[in-house]
């Protein structure tokens, strides 16, 4: 197995870890379209879109090492949560136990700070993102 099996209970670590790191980058990502939807409106598709798919899946390093991409999209890897969520999941499956702190502190600021903002912009406006 990939891993020691949590107690009692006989699922791998691993998927307790990898669940965590996804529910964290799911939060972020709903939680950032949902302040763009408060903001934008109808358009907001478009800057969840351009974080998410063009900037956080080009430089999240899920096809080639973070270090084998060209620059400006290797230091987007480290702070964007996808590509946190890439280097997180990669030391959860292939070093299980040695699970490096900064892909996991990123993910849980990017996931505080849009929570935040959400919370915040939605009492501003006093409506919540899927009210017309």
């Amino acid at each position: 197995m990939l891993a020691a099996t949590a107690k009692g209970l006989g699922v791998p670590v691993v998927l307790w870890e990898a669940w965590g790191l996804l529910t964290l980058q799911m939060a972020t990502a709903s939680a950032f379209a949902g302040t763009a939807a408060l903001l934008v409106g109808r358009w907001s598709i478009l800057p969840t879109w351009l974080l998410f798919v063009v900037l956080g899946n080009t430089s999240s390093g899920g096809a080639v090492a973070p270090a084998l991409l060209p620059e400006p999209f290797s230091a987007l890897s480290r702070v964007l949560p996808t590509g946190s969520t890439v280097s997180a999941l990669r030391s959860a499956a292939y070093f299980p136990g040695s699970q490096h702190l900064e892909p996991v502190l990123v993910l849980v600021a990017w996931a505080v700070v849009t929570s935040a903002v959400l919370v915040v912009v939605s009492r501003r406006r006093g409506r919540s993102p899927g009210e017309d």
